[in-house]
């Protein structure tokens, strides 16, 4: 009969870290080592009531019946593991883990089960001279603990080959080290795994991006400027690495900067591009927003750029491929970029697949990142600003790097600041920086003060003058040559007269064109014959065509029903991106009708909103939508009542403050901002001082000083 305890077991797993290479540097001193390793593990365990049950290398498994004396054996052994002279392989350390769970016994063995699994993922989670325990054994053991033995908590965190998270703790004792790197597991809190993103799935197809046409001019100003960033001038000639293009809503800056990004990736295999945007409802309070978009890319957050067709296929898979360069350049600054920056935590998962243990940039990540947690360091703005340069600086020198901002009118100061500083200091690296932003808001003001970001680019007008392009400056021809490459696009039998009208009609702006032939197309004056070809209707009487952009958003949106308007009206509250089951709350409507509607109907159908991601929050997976253009968006928010704002405002912070639950920090900002436009100035406070605080933290002061006053 088996010696071996059965029932509710505590399982101690043991391990030497880095024992292949020890090995491979001193055999026989090894040898020795590992004879002095078993005895010492061997007296530890047997002394506190422990069975060995099986030995594989290096690798020690041990059954208790009690989980206390799992622990104090595991004490025991590390307090000896430190004291000995280990001579010529150097310290030996090992890392152990605990678990408590259903053990079957089967010839002196224990039958391969889901406790013995979980108890071999938490020990090798750690780090050699470091004990982890599992939440259950944790819990057993609380209270009853040595003197000045404590317990640590090491957050929830998911492992390879487990379905459900564990919440992992430390055993802490003054005689043993205590401070070790971030644990090795797939992530902690929300992430669940490292595996490859839907763009590198087989057969995943990308949706189908909106059709560019003309500014061949303009493009070719823009290679320029990345030509002259690849091969530079002398010193003395040297342009600055931002370059910024103008224009109001609609002249098609957004576009204009992806057939850009499209074509640079196409002529440079080893070109990065990554992108972020200012937010016109919280950007201004949320510091570093569209840097920590950009930076989120090279962390590897890639799906909802992908999905929303921001990037191609290729762009997002050089992107991935690039990951471990970015978290290596991270590895090599003074301190970790701080976390209004960089998810850390989701790029340490998302390398970890990576075998970087033996180069050390990994290790020192790891490090960093822990540090960064159990002690967080007094960051300064110039700090900050230095290792944002460096960590780009550094990856530029393997990978030519186009940092795209898009909507720059509506970026926080924070971002504006350190947009002017790598404008200004990464000129002699290989980095482009392209911003846009509609120059009307920006001589509007902010707040009733100079626009942070007029000057920004007026300092770095001095360091070139060849800095802007105006697309409100294209000229009569090349308006005219816009109307005619979007009508050629497609077959079509459209006379000369038809052209001159048109483009005598919208001057060539190429959102009011593009939503003057869809209306003209809706309203049956523009038709396909039997072959294809687009045909005008003789009948066709342009003064009785809305006259401008808003005449023609107005039209559209009168051809929606009661209940496609009202989800409408919901998602503007919402913002530019909305979440359909926030708005199927609010309106109290069936999630998945909702879909169908947002999809087909007003998707594929009117053309008024786009997919754009899927995320998981806790036990939800949200479906994210976007407008397919902010004045879509604008009009629909303005079309509301006060009233009726304020109802939506705060139907949609209730909504998401249940979705979101205990990780509401995630969306501070927007809680604080539906909050204090629904009048709910109590739920609003607690939100805009967790705002300022978070801004505060980063030395964004301007927005931390403007949540502040909110509150």
């Amino acid at each position: 009969m088996s010696r071996l305890p059965s029932g509710t077991i505590a399982f101690l797993f043991t391990d030497i870290e880095g024992s292949t290479r020890l090995w491979d540097q001193n055999p026989k001193a090894m040898q020795a080592a590992i004879e002095q390793h078993n005895t010492l593990l061997v007296e530890a365990i047997e002394s506190h009531g422990g069975h060995v049950f099986k030995i594989i290398g290096d690798e020690f498994q041990a059954a208790f019946t009690q989980p206390l004396h799992a622990v104090e054996a595991a004490l025991a052994a590390q307090r000896a593991l430190v004291a000995e002279d280990w001579g010529d392989v150097g310290e030996i350390k090992v890392r152990m883990g605990i678990h408590v769970g259903p053990g079957e016994v089967v010839s002196d063995d224990y039958a391969v089960s889901h406790t013995l699994n979980r108890v071999a993922r938490v020990s090798a989670a750690g780090h050699g001279g470091q004990i982890l325990l599992s939440s259950v054994a944790a819990d057993l053991v609380r209270g009853l603990l040595p003197e000045r033995v404590d317990l640590r908590d090491m957050g929830e965190h998911h492992f390879k080959g487990l379905s459900q998270p564990e919440h992992v703790y430390q055993i802490l004792a003054p005689e043993l080290p205590q401070d070790f790197p971030a644990l090795k597991s797939l992530g902690i809190g929300a992430l669940e795994s490292t595996a490859p993103p839907a763009f590198l799935e087989e057969g995943a197809t990308q949706p189908v991006r909106p059709l560019f046409v003309g500014r061949e001019r303009q493009l070719i100003w823009l290679e320029e400027g990345l030509q002259l960033v690849l091969d530079p001038p002398p010193p003395l000639e040297r342009r600055g690495s931002a370059i910024f293009i103008t224009g109001e809503a609609g002249m098609g800056k957004s576009s204009l900067l992806q057939a850009f990004a499209d074509r640079a990736a196409q002529a440079i295999p080893e070109l990065l591009v990554i992108w972020g945007s200012g937010n016109a409802l919280i950007g201004g309070g949320d510091a570093y927003h569209p840097f920590r978009q950009a930076l989120g890319m090279l962390s590897g957050d890639l799906d909802q750029p992908w999905l929303s067709g921001t990037i191609t296929t290729e762009q997002a898979r050089r992107l991935w491929d690039a990951v471990p360069l970015f978290g290596q350049a991270i590895s090599e600054g003074d301190q970790l970029l701080p976390s209004a920056l960089v998810d850390s935590r989701g790029l340490l998962a998302r390398v970890s697949e990576t075998d970087s243990s033996e180069s050390g940039w990994g290790l020192r990540l790891s490090q960093m990142v822990w540090r960064s947690e159990s002690q967080p360091p007094e960051v300064s703005k110039d700090s900050l600003h230095q290792g944002c340069e460096a960590v780009l600086r550094s990856l530029s020198e393997k990978h030519p790097l186009l940092l795209l901002l898009d909507d720059l009118q509506w970026a926080d100061n924070a971002s504006l600041n350190l947009l002017f500083h790598l404008g200004r200091n990464l000129s002699d690296s290989r980095v482009l920086i392209v911003g846009a932003y509609r120059p009307i808001e920006v001589t509007l003001g902010r707040e009733s003060a100079r626009h942070p970001l007029e000057r920004v680019v007026s300092e770095l007008r001095r360091i070139s003058d060849d800095l802007e392009l105006d697309l409100e400056q294209t000229g009569s021809i090349e308006d005219r040559a816009f109307v005619d490459n979007l009508l050629d696009s497609e077959p079509n039998a459209f006379g000369e007269g038809f052209r001159i009208a048109l483009f005598a009609h919208t001057q060539g702006q190429p959102l009011f064109t593009v939503e003057m032939l869809r209306f003209l197309k809706e309203q049956g004056v523009l038709h396909q014959d039997e072959n294809g070809t687009w045909r005008a209707s003789t009948e066709l009487v342009w003064d009785a065509l809305p006259q401008r952009v808003e005449g023609v958003i107005e039209a559209r949106i009168d051809r929606l029903d009661d209940q496609q308007r009202e989800i409408l009206a919901a998602a503007a509250v919402e913002g530019d991106q909305f979440t359909a089951l926030v708005v199927a709350r609010v309106l109290d409507i069936d999630q998945r009708r909702l879909l169908r509607n947002l999809s087909r109907e007003l998707g594929r159908g009117h053309q008024l909103v786009q997919e754009h991601s899927l995320i998981k929050i806790g036990k939800h997976k949200l479906s994210r939508y976007r407008f397919a253009h902010t004045l879509f968006q604008q009009y629909l928010y303005n079309d509301l009542s006060q009233n009726e704002r304020q109802t939506l405002h705060a139907g949609i912070a209730e909504a998401l403050e249940s979705i979101y639950s205990d990780q509401t920090e995630e969306i501070t900002v927007e809680l604080a901002r539906h909050y204090s436009e629904a009048g709910e100035d109590e739920k609003a406070l607690p939100y805009l001082i967790h705002s300022g605080d978070q801004a505060r933290a980063v030395y964004a002061h301007q927005e931390a000083i403007q949540s502040y006053q909110k509150a």
